[in-house]
Protein backbone atom coordinates (compact mmCIF):
# COMPACT_ATOMS: atom_id res chain seq x y z
CA UNK A 1 0.00 0.00 0.00
CA UNK A 2 2.79 2.00 0.72
CA UNK A 3 4.27 1.87 -2.49
CA UNK A 4 1.20 2.25 -4.52
CA UNK A 5 0.95 6.14 -2.43
CA UNK A 6 4.23 6.93 -3.21
CA UNK A 7 3.16 6.12 -7.04
CA UNK A 8 0.17 7.92 -6.71
CA UNK A 9 1.31 11.20 -5.23
CA UNK A 10 3.81 10.88 -8.28
CA UNK A 11 1.59 11.09 -10.58
CA UNK A 12 -0.44 13.80 -8.89
CA UNK A 13 2.92 16.16 -8.61
CA UNK A 14 3.16 16.55 -12.16
CA UNK A 15 2.32 19.31 -14.11
CA UNK A 16 -0.50 18.98 -17.18
CA UNK A 17 2.45 20.60 -19.38
CA UNK A 18 4.83 18.12 -18.28
CA UNK A 19 2.90 14.67 -19.51
CA UNK A 20 4.08 14.39 -23.00
CA UNK A 21 7.22 14.88 -21.32
CA UNK A 22 7.31 12.60 -18.16
CA UNK A 23 7.41 8.97 -18.38
CA UNK A 24 3.49 8.47 -18.05
CA UNK A 25 3.05 5.21 -19.52
CA UNK A 26 5.90 3.55 -16.91
CA UNK A 27 4.05 5.16 -14.28
CA UNK A 28 0.97 4.24 -14.81
CA UNK A 29 1.67 1.04 -16.18
CA UNK A 30 3.40 0.41 -12.64
CA UNK A 31 -0.01 1.86 -10.61
CA UNK A 32 -2.03 -0.53 -12.71
CA UNK A 33 -0.01 -3.34 -11.78
CA UNK A 34 -0.12 -2.52 -8.22
CA UNK A 35 -3.47 -1.56 -8.35
CA UNK A 36 -3.73 -4.90 -9.05
CA UNK A 37 -1.75 -6.69 -6.61
CA UNK A 38 -4.08 -4.63 -3.60
CA UNK A 39 -7.10 -6.08 -4.95
CA UNK A 40 -5.69 -9.47 -5.36
CA UNK A 41 -3.89 -9.29 -1.40
CA UNK A 42 -6.85 -6.91 0.09
CA UNK A 43 -10.26 -7.63 -1.54
CA UNK A 44 -12.56 -10.66 -0.08
CA UNK A 45 -15.50 -12.02 -0.27
CA UNK A 46 -16.08 -11.38 3.30
CA UNK A 47 -14.07 -9.15 5.48
CA UNK A 48 -11.83 -10.69 7.99
CA UNK A 49 -11.61 -9.46 11.53
CA UNK A 50 -8.22 -8.76 11.57
CA UNK A 51 -9.18 -6.42 9.28
CA UNK A 52 -11.62 -4.49 11.53
CA UNK A 53 -8.97 -4.70 15.16
CA UNK A 54 -6.04 -3.27 12.50
CA UNK A 55 -8.44 -0.83 11.75
CA UNK A 56 -9.50 0.14 15.56
CA UNK A 57 -5.99 0.22 16.33
CA UNK A 58 -5.13 2.48 13.96
CA UNK A 59 -8.09 4.73 14.80
CA UNK A 60 -6.80 5.17 18.15
CA UNK A 61 -3.45 6.75 17.17
CA UNK A 62 -3.02 10.49 17.48
CA UNK A 63 -3.50 12.00 14.15
CA UNK A 64 -1.28 13.67 11.67
CA UNK A 65 -3.58 16.81 11.64
CA UNK A 66 -6.65 17.62 13.25
CA UNK A 67 -8.72 14.39 12.34
CA UNK A 68 -9.08 10.91 10.72
CA UNK A 69 -11.36 9.07 8.44
CA UNK A 70 -11.75 5.19 8.74
CA UNK A 71 -14.08 3.64 5.40
CA UNK A 72 -14.90 0.60 5.81
CA UNK A 73 -15.94 -0.88 1.80
CA UNK A 74 -18.13 -3.43 0.92
CA UNK A 75 -19.38 -3.49 5.06
CA UNK A 76 -22.30 -6.22 4.36
CA UNK A 77 -19.30 -8.82 3.78
CA UNK A 78 -18.73 -8.65 7.66
CA UNK A 79 -19.45 -11.79 9.45
CA UNK A 80 -20.26 -12.32 13.03
CA UNK A 81 -16.36 -11.84 14.44
CA UNK A 82 -15.85 -8.77 12.16
CA UNK A 83 -19.17 -6.87 12.68
CA UNK A 84 -18.78 -7.42 16.56
CA UNK A 85 -15.45 -6.24 16.66
CA UNK A 86 -16.16 -2.78 14.78
CA UNK A 87 -19.23 -2.73 17.46
CA UNK A 88 -17.39 -2.23 19.87
CA UNK A 89 -15.15 0.67 18.06
CA UNK A 90 -18.39 2.32 17.03
CA UNK A 91 -19.56 2.55 20.77
CA UNK A 92 -17.14 4.35 21.94
CA UNK A 93 -15.27 6.17 18.59
CA UNK A 94 -12.14 8.41 19.31
CA UNK A 95 -13.35 11.73 18.94
CA UNK A 96 -11.00 12.77 16.14
CA UNK A 97 -11.86 10.12 13.89
CA UNK A 98 -14.74 9.92 11.65
CA UNK A 99 -15.70 6.01 10.27
CA UNK A 100 -17.86 5.79 7.20
CA UNK A 101 -19.38 2.32 5.81
CA UNK A 102 -20.45 1.56 2.13
CA UNK A 103 -22.82 -0.68 1.47
CA UNK A 104 -24.99 -2.28 -1.08
CA UNK A 105 -26.99 -4.06 0.76
CA UNK A 106 -27.61 -2.08 5.04
CA UNK A 107 -29.59 -5.28 5.68
CA UNK A 108 -27.05 -6.88 5.74
CA UNK A 109 -25.44 -5.16 8.47
CA UNK A 110 -25.86 -6.05 12.04
CA UNK A 111 -28.81 -3.86 13.36
CA UNK A 112 -26.84 -3.04 16.43
CA UNK A 113 -24.47 -1.19 14.13
CA UNK A 114 -27.24 0.36 11.85
CA UNK A 115 -28.74 1.63 14.99
CA UNK A 116 -25.77 3.72 15.27
CA UNK A 117 -25.04 5.49 12.01
CA UNK A 118 -25.86 7.90 9.88
CA UNK A 119 -27.37 6.93 7.07
CA UNK A 120 -27.05 8.36 3.62
CA UNK A 121 -27.96 6.99 0.24
CA UNK A 122 -26.59 7.73 -3.17
CA UNK A 123 -28.31 6.79 -6.64
CA UNK A 124 -25.97 4.81 -9.12
CA UNK A 125 -25.07 7.14 -12.07
CA UNK A 126 -25.49 5.68 -15.36
CA UNK A 127 -22.82 3.96 -17.39
CA UNK A 128 -21.54 7.37 -19.50
CA UNK A 129 -21.96 9.63 -16.66
CA UNK A 130 -19.91 6.85 -14.29
CA UNK A 131 -17.02 7.43 -17.46
CA UNK A 132 -17.30 10.73 -17.25
CA UNK A 133 -16.72 11.38 -13.29
CA UNK A 134 -13.69 9.04 -14.17
CA UNK A 135 -12.13 11.06 -16.58
CA UNK A 136 -12.44 14.47 -14.88
CA UNK A 137 -10.90 12.61 -11.81
CA UNK A 138 -7.89 11.68 -13.54
CA UNK A 139 -7.58 14.43 -15.86
CA UNK A 140 -7.66 12.45 -19.14
CA UNK A 141 -8.42 15.71 -20.83
CA UNK A 142 -5.31 17.72 -19.85
CA UNK A 143 -3.21 15.40 -21.72
CA UNK A 144 -1.28 16.29 -24.61
CA UNK A 145 -3.96 14.36 -27.11
CA UNK A 146 -1.49 14.83 -30.27
CA UNK A 147 1.12 12.77 -28.72
CA UNK A 148 0.11 9.09 -30.02
CA UNK A 149 1.45 7.90 -26.77
CA UNK A 150 -0.48 9.74 -25.01
CA UNK A 151 -3.82 8.92 -26.87
CA UNK A 152 -2.71 5.38 -26.31
CA UNK A 153 -1.90 4.95 -22.61
CA UNK A 154 -3.49 8.26 -21.24
CA UNK A 155 -6.33 6.30 -19.82
CA UNK A 156 -4.56 3.09 -18.11
CA UNK A 157 -5.88 4.24 -14.75
CA UNK A 158 -9.10 5.23 -15.91
CA UNK A 159 -10.00 2.02 -17.54
CA UNK A 160 -8.69 -0.23 -14.37
CA UNK A 161 -11.22 2.15 -12.42
CA UNK A 162 -13.52 1.57 -15.22
CA UNK A 163 -13.62 -1.76 -14.92
CA UNK A 164 -15.31 -1.60 -11.90
CA UNK A 165 -18.24 0.61 -13.04
CA UNK A 166 -22.02 -0.69 -12.96
CA UNK A 167 -23.08 -2.38 -15.84
CA UNK A 168 -25.37 -0.01 -18.33
CA UNK A 169 -29.11 -0.43 -18.31
CA UNK A 170 -29.40 -2.37 -21.49
CA UNK A 171 -26.14 -5.07 -20.53
CA UNK A 172 -28.42 -5.89 -17.76
CA UNK A 173 -31.54 -6.43 -19.62
CA UNK A 174 -29.77 -8.50 -22.01
CA UNK A 175 -27.73 -10.72 -18.97
CA UNK A 176 -31.29 -10.86 -17.60
CA UNK A 177 -33.17 -12.12 -20.59
CA UNK A 178 -30.04 -14.55 -21.22
CA UNK A 179 -30.81 -15.89 -17.66
CA UNK A 180 -34.81 -16.30 -18.27
CA UNK A 181 -33.55 -18.03 -21.74
CA UNK A 182 -31.30 -20.37 -20.26
CA UNK A 183 -33.45 -21.11 -17.19
CA UNK A 184 -36.18 -21.70 -19.54
CA UNK A 185 -34.19 -24.18 -21.06
CA UNK A 186 -32.89 -25.86 -18.10
CA UNK A 187 -37.25 -26.42 -17.09
CA UNK A 188 -37.86 -27.98 -20.25
CA UNK A 189 -35.25 -30.40 -20.43
CA UNK A 190 -36.23 -31.35 -16.74
CA UNK A 191 -39.63 -31.90 -17.88
CA UNK A 192 -39.06 -34.25 -20.84
CA UNK A 193 -36.49 -36.20 -18.84
CA UNK A 194 -38.66 -36.54 -15.92
CA UNK A 195 -42.06 -36.31 -17.21
CA UNK A 196 -41.80 -37.17 -20.98
CA UNK A 197 -44.15 -34.82 -21.81
CA UNK A 198 -44.12 -31.44 -23.69
CA UNK A 199 -43.21 -28.23 -21.91
CA UNK A 200 -45.67 -25.71 -20.81
CA UNK A 201 -46.12 -22.99 -23.99
CA UNK A 202 -45.38 -20.23 -22.35
CA UNK A 203 -41.52 -21.45 -21.32
CA UNK A 204 -40.99 -21.80 -25.22
CA UNK A 205 -42.37 -17.67 -25.83
CA UNK A 206 -39.67 -17.00 -23.12
CA UNK A 207 -37.21 -18.36 -25.44
CA UNK A 208 -38.62 -17.12 -28.79
CA UNK A 209 -39.20 -13.54 -26.56
CA UNK A 210 -35.99 -13.43 -25.76
CA UNK A 211 -33.23 -15.08 -27.17
CA UNK A 212 -32.33 -12.16 -29.70
CA UNK A 213 -31.51 -9.84 -26.72
CA UNK A 214 -29.40 -12.45 -25.30
CA UNK A 215 -27.63 -13.29 -28.12
CA UNK A 216 -25.84 -9.93 -28.04
CA UNK A 217 -23.90 -10.88 -25.21
CA UNK A 218 -22.66 -13.78 -27.04
CA UNK A 219 -22.37 -16.25 -24.41
CA UNK A 220 -22.59 -20.32 -24.29
CA UNK A 221 -25.22 -22.00 -24.03
CA UNK A 222 -26.69 -22.90 -20.93
CA UNK A 223 -28.53 -26.69 -20.53
CA UNK A 224 -27.26 -26.55 -16.71
CA UNK A 225 -28.09 -25.15 -13.18
CA UNK A 226 -24.53 -25.21 -12.13
CA UNK A 227 -23.35 -23.53 -15.82
CA UNK A 228 -26.35 -20.45 -15.88
CA UNK A 229 -24.71 -19.82 -12.17
CA UNK A 230 -21.09 -19.80 -12.73
CA UNK A 231 -21.96 -17.04 -15.88
CA UNK A 232 -24.65 -14.68 -14.47
CA UNK A 233 -21.85 -14.57 -11.07
CA UNK A 234 -18.85 -13.87 -13.65
CA UNK A 235 -21.00 -11.08 -16.06
CA UNK A 236 -22.67 -9.69 -12.76
CA UNK A 237 -19.04 -9.40 -11.01
CA UNK A 238 -20.99 -11.25 -8.13
CA UNK A 239 -23.47 -8.62 -7.87
CA UNK A 240 -20.81 -5.94 -6.40
CA UNK A 241 -21.54 -3.69 -9.11
CA UNK A 242 -25.47 -3.53 -8.58
CA UNK A 243 -27.56 -5.01 -6.16
CA UNK A 244 -29.06 -8.91 -6.66
CA UNK A 245 -32.42 -7.80 -5.90
CA UNK A 246 -32.76 -5.04 -9.04
CA UNK A 247 -31.21 -8.29 -11.05
CA UNK A 248 -34.42 -10.48 -9.47
CA UNK A 249 -37.01 -7.68 -10.59
CA UNK A 250 -35.44 -7.01 -13.90
CA UNK A 251 -36.18 -10.63 -14.67
CA UNK A 252 -39.33 -10.91 -12.82
CA UNK A 253 -40.91 -7.75 -15.11
CA UNK A 254 -39.40 -9.14 -17.99
CA UNK A 255 -40.92 -12.47 -17.79
CA UNK A 256 -44.57 -10.67 -17.04
CA UNK A 257 -44.15 -8.54 -19.69
CA UNK A 258 -44.28 -11.41 -22.30
CA UNK A 259 -46.28 -12.84 -20.39
CA UNK A 260 -49.12 -10.12 -20.95
CA UNK A 261 -47.87 -10.01 -25.03
CA UNK A 262 -49.03 -13.77 -25.05
CA UNK A 263 -52.27 -12.55 -23.38
CA UNK A 264 -52.79 -15.88 -22.19
CA UNK A 265 -54.83 -16.07 -18.68
CA UNK A 266 -53.21 -19.48 -18.46
CA UNK A 267 -49.71 -17.89 -17.76
CA UNK A 268 -51.00 -16.68 -14.36
CA UNK A 269 -49.87 -19.73 -12.69
CA UNK A 270 -46.33 -19.80 -14.16
CA UNK A 271 -45.88 -16.02 -13.30
CA UNK A 272 -46.55 -16.72 -9.89
CA UNK A 273 -44.65 -19.49 -9.68
CA UNK A 274 -41.41 -17.45 -10.84
CA UNK A 275 -42.49 -14.39 -8.65
CA UNK A 276 -42.51 -16.52 -5.36
CA UNK A 277 -38.85 -18.11 -5.73
CA UNK A 278 -37.43 -14.82 -7.37
CA UNK A 279 -38.96 -13.20 -4.37
CA UNK A 280 -37.85 -16.29 -1.68
CA UNK A 281 -34.34 -15.65 -3.18
CA UNK A 282 -33.91 -12.00 -2.84
CA UNK A 283 -35.03 -12.72 0.88
CA UNK A 284 -32.23 -15.14 1.33
CA UNK A 285 -29.14 -12.79 0.06
CA UNK A 286 -31.08 -9.03 1.60
CA UNK A 287 -32.26 -10.65 5.15
CA UNK A 288 -30.71 -13.52 5.84
CA UNK A 289 -26.98 -12.64 4.02
CA UNK A 290 -26.85 -16.04 2.03
CA UNK A 291 -24.66 -15.99 -0.86
CA UNK A 292 -25.85 -15.26 -3.69
CA UNK A 293 -24.86 -18.69 -5.58
CA UNK A 294 -26.72 -20.42 -3.13
CA UNK A 295 -29.65 -18.12 -3.36
CA UNK A 296 -30.25 -18.82 -7.20
CA UNK A 297 -29.35 -22.73 -6.64
CA UNK A 298 -32.11 -22.86 -4.39
CA UNK A 299 -34.34 -20.70 -6.43
CA UNK A 300 -33.69 -22.49 -9.76
CA UNK A 301 -34.44 -25.98 -8.12
CA UNK A 302 -37.59 -24.90 -6.72
CA UNK A 303 -39.02 -23.58 -9.63
CA UNK A 304 -37.60 -26.74 -11.63
CA UNK A 305 -39.40 -28.84 -8.80
CA UNK A 306 -42.75 -26.85 -8.68
CA UNK A 307 -42.98 -26.57 -12.71
CA UNK A 308 -42.14 -29.88 -13.26
CA UNK A 309 -44.51 -31.24 -10.64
Amino acid sequence: MQAFDEKLNELWSLKPESYARAPLEKLCASLVESAFDLEKDGIKSNIPVEHIRSAASWSHLAPAGKRKVLIIENAQNMKDAASNSLLKLIEEPPASVSIVLTANRKEAIIPTILSRLRPYRFLKRDITKEKEVIRLVFKDDELNLQDESNRQNRSLISSYIESFAAQSSENKRALAAWFIVSLARVIVIAIKKIQGKTAPDFLNKLGEHYSPMAETLKLERAVKSETIIKIILAQSNNFEDDSFSRFMEICLEMISAAARSADNPQYIALIDTFRKYFSDAVTAVEVYNIKEISALESMIFNVKKAVTG
